[in-house]
């Protein structure tokens, strides 16, 4: 069984890929913005974070920084959901250790948790 953090300041998308999630027997949890996010954080060592990168309150760098620079959390796979990006964005990704992105919408919520499941 896994832990998955599923940050997104969009509700529907984050109760889906929870529903999906836990469905499948993982145990989810949400945070709607980056504040939330930190704290939850600071108390839990998630298996996947599930971090949409247009986070209210906190810069998501923040939160990935939080992730890659804490030895705590150097098991945790992060999964983004963005935008579109550039070659130079992705090569950046890369360099942040991201386990996995992809953009938004163009996933279904199933997708979605088969590449968090990974």
């Amino acid at each position: 069984m896994r832990t998955i953090l599923i940050v997104d300041a969009d509700t529907q998308t984050a109760q889906g890929v929870k529903e999906e999630v836990t469905r499948r027997g993982h145990v989810a949890t949400v945070t709607h913005d980056g504040a939330a996010t930190l704290r939850h954080l600071d108390e839990t060592v998630p298996s996947v974070v599930f971090l949409a990168i247009d986070q209210p309150q906190v810069h998501p760098e923040i939160i990935v920084g939080r992730l890659r620079n804490n030895p705590r959390y150097a098991r945790t796979r992060l999964v983004l959901q963005l935008g579109l990006r550039t070659k130079m964005d992705l090569i950046m990704l890369a360099a942040l250790g991201v386990s996995d992105f992809f953009t938004r919408g163009l996933l279904d919520v199933r997708e979605i948790v088969d590449r968090l499941l990974m």
